[in-house]
């Protein structure tokens, strides 16, 4: 046995599977953002505990906020601090979610074009590169022979939809 390793030594490679790297990444990020959400709860709990105090003072006042500037002032400095941590504790959380969109779709793409590169050559080949996402997933499992997805139900409008978010992202035009 040893003569025929040292004969034939072993070969390693490494394979790249890119949609699985993609899908993991977009897991990450969607765990990511979920975390988040117990700074934007903590952040909005203490603007609206700042409110509340604003709510005390104005009532002792009779809501007469020219009375009552003195004992407010302090209340909204601390507000416009609040309202900063409400957007900061956001900010992670859009981060996140906008990447697992963007990934999972990339994920989506990258597995039908692995898919088809292995199973059409040529033209049909050369001709699939230029489909949209939705029309890849369509028609390639049509030409495999198996059932694809029906266009007015779920999965496909969800997915629709990922794809619509997906390029708002991607070719972002603002507003």
């Amino acid at each position: 046995m040893h003569a025929l390793l040292d004969k034939f030594p072993p070969t390693f490679s490494t394979t790249l599977s890119i949609d699985a790297m993609y899908f993991h990444s977009a897991k990450s990020c969607c765990e990511f953002a979920k975390t988040s959400l117990k700074a934007i709860g903590k952040a909005r709990k203490a603007f609206a505990h700042l409110r509340d105090e604003e709510a005390g003072i104005l009532a002792q006042y009779d809501g007469d906020s020219r009375k009552a500037y003195d004992d407010l002032e302090p209340i909204y400095i601390q507000m416009d601090r609040a309202e900063y941590d409400i957007g900061a504790a956001y900010g992670p959380y859009f981060q996140n979610i906008a990447l697992t969109h963007i990934l999972c779709a990339t994920a989506l793409e990258a597995y039908i074009n692995l898919t088809a590169k292995g199973r059409l050559e040529g033209k049909f080949g050369d001709n699939f590169e230029r489909l949209s996402i939705e029309a890849k997933w369509l028609f390639l499992p049509r030409i495999l022979g198996k059932t694809t997805f029906n266009q007015g139900s779920e999965p496909f409008q969800s997915f629709g939809k990922l794809i619509r978010y997906r390029n708002e992202l991607v070719h972002y035009k603002g507003r």
